[in-house]
C-alpha cells in the first residue's frame, strides 16, 4: 500500500480519491491518504509518479511530489525534479489547484508541443505559464524559441514573452533579440484560437522585437533596435539604426520595410540635418541579382 509518508521502490505511484482537470487541475481530497487523478471531461486518468515520495501539508494546502516527479495525462507529460501543487476551497466544497510549481530539469510534453527550462510556475487561474532559467526552449512543429532568462506563455492565445538572447527560428528564417513577444498559430486552421497548448502544433505568424535585432533569411541580414515581423505577410517593419545586408550591398537608416517575399527594401531618413538625416546605402557591384 502506497500512502502519503511511505517510500515506494523502484517507483512511487500513488493516485488521489478524486482529482480531476478544471483550467488544468482541480483537486478533491477524500478521506482516503492515497491520490488518483482522472481528467475533467472524461478521457485519460493523470498519474502521479515520484522515486522519493509524495507530502501533503494539509494546513498549508499543498501536495509535494518529489525525486523524477512525473505527472501524466493523456500525451501531457511534466517532468521535474520536484512538483508541487497548491490548492484552495471553493464555495461548493470542491477544491481546486491554483497554482502548480515545478523545479529543476522541467520538461513539459504534449504530442504536438515541447517546453523546457530550469523552473515553471502555472497559473491557472489565467492560464499564464512561467519558465525561468538559462536554457529555455519552446518547440512546437518547426517553430523553435530559445531564451536565457524567462518565458511566460500564455497558453489560450498562444502568446509568448521570452527575454535574455532570444532566438525565434522557423524553417530558414530565425530572430535575435533581448526581448521577444511571439504570437503562435495552430498549423491546423480549423482549430479555435484559445485552443490550449496541447490542441496541436503551432507556428509563428508574428513577432514583436527590441534590443540588438537580428532577422536573418537565406539572402537578407537585417538589423535596428525594435521590429515587427509578420511571418504570414513576409514583412518586416523596423525601427531604429536600421541596417539591410545582401552580401556586400548595404543600407542604411532609421526606419525601413523589408518584404522578404518580394525583395523589395524601403528606408526612410532619420529626422535631423542634411548630413545625419540622410539614408545610406553601399552597393556591391554584381550583388544584385534578378
Amino acid at each position: 500500500m502506497c500512502t502519503l509518508r511511505s517510500m515506494c521502490a523502484p517507483r512511487l505511484r500513488c493516485f488521489l480519491t478524486r482529482v480531476v482537470l478544471g483550467s488544468w487541475l482541480v483537486l478533491a481530497i477524500g478521506p482516503a491518504h492515497a491520490f488518483a487523478l482522472e481528467p475533467a471531461q472524461a478521457g485519460d486518468p493523470i498519474e502521479i509518479q515520484a522515486d522519493q515520495g509524495i507530502e501533503w501539508r494539509r494546513e498549508d494546502k499543498i501536495v509535494f511530489a518529489r525525486g523524477n516527479a512525473r505527472a501524466i495525462r493523456g500525451d501531457l507529460t511534466v517532468e521535474a525534479r520536484v512538483l508541487s501543487a497548491r490548492y484552495r476551497e471553493r464555495a461548493d466544497g470542491t477544491t481546486e489547484i491554483w497554482e502548480v510549481n515545478a523545479d529543476g530539469d522541467v520538461r513539459i510534453a504534449s504530442a504536438a508541443e515541447t517546453l523546457a527550462g530550469d523552473r515553471a510556475t502555472f497559473d491557472l487561474a489565467n492560464n499564464v505559464l512561467l519558465l525561468t532559467g538559462d536554457q529555455l526552449r519552446l518547440e512546437s512543429g518547426d517553430s523553435v524559441i530559445t531564451a536565457e532568462e524567462s518565458m511566460e506563455y500564455a497558453t489560450r492565445t498562444r502568446t509568448l514573452v521570452a527575454t535574455g538572447n532570444v532566438h525565434a527560428r522557423q524553417g530558414e528564417r530565425e530572430v535575435r533579440a533581448k526581448r521577444l513577444k511571439a504570437f503562435l498559430r495552430p498549423t491546423n486552421q480549423a482549430q479555435a484560437p484559445r485552443q490550449n497548448a496541447t490542441g496541436g502544433a503551432s507556428r509563428l505568424r508574428r513577432i514583436e522585437a527590441e534590443g540588438n535585432v537580428r532577422i536573418v533569411t537565406p539572402n537578407d541580414v537585417m538589423r535596428s533596435d525594435q521590429a515587427v515581423y509578420d511571418l504570414d505577410a513576409g514583412v518586416a517593419q523596423l525601427t531604429g539604426a536600421v541596417k539591410i545586408t545582401r552580401g556586400e550591398t548595404q543600407l542604411n537608416g532609421c526606419t525601413g520595410e523589408m518584404d522578404l517575399k518580394t525583395g523589395v527594401s524601403r528606408l526612410l531618413a532619420c529626422s535631423g540635418t542634411a548630413d545625419t538625416g540622410r539614408v545610406h546605402g553601399l552597393i556591391a557591384p554584381g550583388a544584385i541579382k534578378k
